[in-house]
């Protein structure tokens, strides 16, 4: 609309802004929603370890992607997806699951040795699960095997996250 003296004003609509924000889920839903408080634990630990290590902790609606910036790359990648138990996200991904978006690394990422390192340490880890969805490679990674596994859980993600930068 024109306010009188002939400029434009264009107001913002705090509604949808609102309604976005409402939808999303916290770090606290999600560890509300996780009954076993082993695993609570290593959810939390988790991602504080992933916040420590410079990764992007996205929110959506019912989960958390744990993304790390590439150098020469706008957007970060996705290298994790974390749910509540008994909740289903993005692509039908479930619990922790540890890979990457195969269009994005196809399209954003010269040299995907350590991206393929990564899926393949986390493949190694005793009761991970491939994931069967196309536009993923990466493995479920079940409750009990992340309390069981934190520690190789993280090493990976560190090793990752390292040889990442040596790319910047």
């Amino acid at each position: 609309p024109d306010e009188p003296n002939g400029r434009t004003v264009v107001r913002h609509d705090r509604s949808t802004t609102a309604s976005r924000t409402a939808a999303l889920t916290t770090e606290q839903r999600l560890l509300d929603r996780i009954d076993n408080s082993t695993y609570r634990q290593a959810v939390e630990q988790l991602l504080a370890f992933c916040r420590g290590q410079g990764l992007v902790l996205e929110w959506g609606s019912v989960g958390v992607s744990m993304r790390l910036r590439l150098p020469d790359v706008t957007e970060p990648i996705s290298i994790g997806w974390m749910y509540p138990p008994g909740a289903a996200g993005w692509s039908g991904l479930r619990d922790l699951t540890l890979g990457h978006d195969e269009w994005r690394a196809r399209n954003d990422i010269p040299d995907t040795a350590a991206l393929d390192a990564y899926v393949d340490a986390i493949g190694q880890l005793p009761g991970s699960e491939p994931v069967t969805n196309k536009s993923v490679r990466g493995h479920r990674l079940p409750p009990d095997t992340v309390t069981e596994q934190y520690t190789a859980i993280t090493d990976a993600l560190a090793q990752l996250i390292e040889a990442i930068a040596v790319y910047a």
